[in-house]
């Protein structure tokens, strides 16, 4: 499980250099680390809530 949060965590920081290198002069650029955060905060309850039900099935 660490290996694919670590690659969850990367993944989300790569994207979040490249939209705000993407839009960084259009005005909702500083919105675009909240949305960035909220969408991997989203992704790692859900990898986390995924493996617990995996776990609970054995």
């Amino acid at each position: 499980m660490k290996k694919i949060q670590t690659l969850n965590a990367l993944l989300w920081a790569i994207l979040l250099l490249v939209v705000t290198y993407l839009f960084r002069d259009h005005e909702y650029a500083k919105f675009t680390g909240m949305i960035f955060i909220l969408g991997y905060t989203a992704s790692d309850l859900f990898l986390r809530r995924a493996f617990e039900q995996k776990a609970e099935k054995r």
